[in-house]
């Protein structure tokens, strides 16, 4: 994703024979959004909806072959020459009813399937949308807080994909001290995710530790 620089301006005394220094800080606004905990829940609704998605797919598509090859033993039936007149008569009819059948069956797969694509696409700009704002306003005030003169998203390129921010002398980086703002709220599941415990890292050196 690109996220466009974001520069919060508040009162800079410019013009004064004392002026203070511009505090400049830069975050990660790609790592925040990656790991920032309505995110993470948004992603699981999604791969939910595309598993259902997929059942509803899967379901339609099962209908479709069953009858497909139904359609098919009917026109090996028909391929006999020697089939009766009356009997060829009625699996024509039969044929002919399947045939227009699976044009309409998948004419329905492909609208059910591009139509749910369509839903699944929009639930996930509006996702997006909430979650850009709140991180707008996550950084909003925590510059302000913190006295921030400017706040640039190092994570942040240009129309010709190169990195906007290359170099700040001077920058204080806050990203990880914003991320533990954005996640306060997280749900106690999320956060213990995200923060392995300590018996956990035992186990992980334990593992580690050659055997004899």
């Amino acid at each position: 994703m690109k996220f466009l620089c974001i520069a919060l301006l508040s009162t800079m005394l410019l013009g004064t024979s004392h002026a203070a220094p511009t505090k400049i800080g830069i975050v990660d606004m790609l790592r925040i959004y990656k790991e920032y905990y309505k995110t993470k829940s948004n992603e699981a609704l999604l791969e939910k909806d595309k598993a259902e998605a997929k059942v509803e797919v899967d379901k339609r598509l099962k209908k479709f072959e069953s009858l497909r090859q139904e359609f098919i033993k009917k026109q090996q039936v028909l391929a006999n020459t020697q089939l009766a007149p009356a009997l060829r008569e009625k699996t024509e009819k039969e044929a002919n009813s399947m045939g227009k059948e699976l044009e309409s069956l998948q004419r329905d797969i492909k609208d059910f399937a591009s139509r749910r694509q369509a839903q699944i696409a929009d639930k996930l700009n509006r996702m997006r949308k909430d979650i850009l704002k709140d991180l707008h306003e996550f950084v909003s005030t925590s510059s302000k807080a913190s006295g921030y003169d400017l706040v640039f998203d190092k994570s942040g390129v240009s129309a010709s994909n190169i990195q906007i921010l290359l170099f700040s002398k001077d920058a204080i980086d806050f990203t990880n001290d914003l991320l533990k703002t954005v996640n306060k709220d997280a749900p106690p599941e999320d956060k213990k995710a995200e923060s392995p415990s300590k018996e956990d890292g035992a186990k992980a050196k334990d593992k580690e530790k050659p055997k004899k």
